[in-house]
């Protein structure tokens, strides 16, 4: 083994610890051949970025991030403009730039926002007010409001978190006060649902997600210790002619919600796993920002943002631990930044 493959191996223990029960799973997975296929995938891709990233070293890996952003806005002005970067029904001419779906491009520039906002914030650059106002604007032309409020929401947890870290006993109080409150604030929402995703635009049921949640958790009581198996529930266990039963009249690829699917994928051990690894990651940033000076601030800010976003976005988004999804890379690049700052 080389020494790049030991670094990325000793330093990120938890993570290769979910990534082996993972592929595990395919043991008593309900398709054995599609867990094992899609475990590989993920567990070298996952291998394959930090190694990458090891080698290119903070800087250039901070810079490749900035230029995906900024390629996404660029290109997705282009698709616009040529008239391929829009929705189709039920989203007419909405923003989805160079990707399927406009909650995708909501979410990706939801995080280019919060990459630049932390940038701005650490060193001042005009240049970087200008490339998150960019992300910003596409942020709202993609008129997902999930990723808008999923933004706030991530931001409000963080003030919260880091100000529990630094310290002061008026900071302490603050920040039970505003939990406190934050708990009468989601009472009022639970009891005044109708309205609120009415002023939202959403109806009661999320545009059906908690259909989608009552079947998932209907199949969770057989199998909620280990789950089926990853990436396998969705397409060889579900019943689709249960979906009807459950007034859902399409063939849903996921639960739209993060949590969810890893239980059915991987069951009770998988998800704790998996909430044990950002946690870690979300302690050792906020420690590691406490301990920095200027330099690497602003990585550290936006890993542990960006992980928290992360988080609260997978209680009403799929989940992002996929093979092929551009949050898990989001996830490793944040795994990446923090250790290498903390060590440093």
């Amino acid at each position: 083994m080389t020494g790049l493959s030991k670094k990325v191996f000793i330093n990120h223990k938890a993570i290769l610890i979910l990534l082996i029960y993972v592929f595990l799973s395919f043991i008593w997975s309900y398709d054995k051949i599609s867990t094992l296929k899609a475990s590989m995938f993920l567990f070298l891709s996952t291998i394959l970025l930090m190694g990458l990233l090891y080698k290119n070293q903070l800087r250039n890996s901070a810079y490749a991030l900035k230029n995906y952003f900024l390629t996404v806005v660029f290109l997705s002005s282009i698709f616009y403009f040529v008239g391929i970067g829009q929705m189709g029904e039920p989203y007419p001419g909405v923003l989805n730039g160079i990707f399927p779906h406009k909650n995708i491009l909501g979410r990706v520039c939801a995080i280019g926002v919060i990459f630049f906002g932390c940038y701005w914030y650490s060193y001042r650059k005009n240049k970087d007010i200008l490339y998150l106002l960019f992300c910003f604007a596409f942020l709202i032309l993609s008129e997902s409001k999930g990723a808008i409020s999923i933004l706030v929401i991530s931001i409000i947890v963080f003030f919260l978190v880091y100000n529990s870290y630094k310290g002061s006993l008026i900071k302490k109080i603050a920040s039970i006060t505003i939990i406190v409150s934050s708990f009468i604030l989601i009472s009022y929402v639970l009891t005044n649902a109708e309205v609120i995703l009415e002023l939202l635009g959403k109806d009661i049921t999320l545009t059906g997600r908690t259909f989608l949640w009552d079947l998932a958790l209907e199949y969770l009581r057989d199998q909620y210790i280990f789950g089926y198996g990853y990436d396998v529930f969705w397409t060889s266990v579900i019943d689709y002619n249960k979906l009807t039963a459950y007034e859902i009249y399409w063939e849903a690829p996921h639960a739209h919600n993060g949590y969810l699917d890893l239980l059915l994928d991987v069951g009770f051990i998988g998800l704790l796993l998996y909430l044990y690894c950002n946690i870690k990651l979300i302690k050792d940033g906020m420690n590691a920002i406490k301990k920095s000076g200027s330099n690497g601030k602003a990585l550290l800010l936006f890993s542990v943002l960006t992980l928290i976003y992360l988080l609260v976005s997978s209680f009403v988004e799929k989940s992002y631990f996929q093979y092929n999804d551009i949050q898990w890379c989001f996830f490793i690049f944040s795994s990446f930044f923090i250790d290498e700052i903390k060590r440093t």
